[in-house]
């Protein structure tokens, strides 16, 4: 604080012990699948707002990922709404990169989307599963609250007013 450093982006570490899998979430006008990795990152890009150097960079990083990992799309009359992906390590499910369209927001996509990644974890041995969201994300936070998501730590970064990233 006495070089000028001000906290921004309070985050919750949120984790969830899987005894079963979760409820299945079946919407009907919504098909979820696992594309290719090159189509799931032009979908995240997408849905994120990201640049053509950050869908890239992303792209790389999935190929470079050992883990098993489930990376899913949901389709609404054919058009991407939503993704995520999951990755397994040591029993632990990691799920990342979860984004839905905001024009569909709260119609239990995000939420379908989740159960299905939660489902191919738990399938896989998994017994826990974490995941990273921004504190302010009340959307989000309503998604992983029904799956029994609770807060097991938060962190923020720091930076000087203009200087953030």
């Amino acid at each position: 604080a006495a070089e000028g450093y001000e906290a921004f982006d309070p985050t919750f570490v949120q984790v969830v012990r899987l005894d079963r899998p979760p409820e299945s979430r079946m919407l009907p006008d919504v098909d979820i699948a696992q594309p290719p990795p090159a189509e799931f990152a032009d979908v995240l890009a997408d849905l994120q707002g990201s640049t053509p150097g950050q869908r890239d960079a992303y792209l790389e990083r999935m190929g470079a990922i050992p883990l098993p990992m489930r990376a899913l799309v949901a389709r609404v009359d054919g058009r991407p709404v939503a993704a995520g992906t999951a990755m397994l390590d040591d029993g632990m499910a990691g799920v990342f990169s979860m984004a839905t369209a905001s024009a569909q927001r709260g119609r239990g996509i995000a939420s379908a989307l989740l159960a299905g990644l939660l489902t191919w974890a738990w399938e896989r041995g998994a017994a826990h599963a974490y995941l990273q969201v921004d504190a302010a994300n009340a959307p989000a936070l309503a998604v992983y609250r029904k799956f029994g998501f609770a807060t097991a730590y938060t962190y923020h970064y720091c930076g000087r007013p203009g200087e953030r990233a």
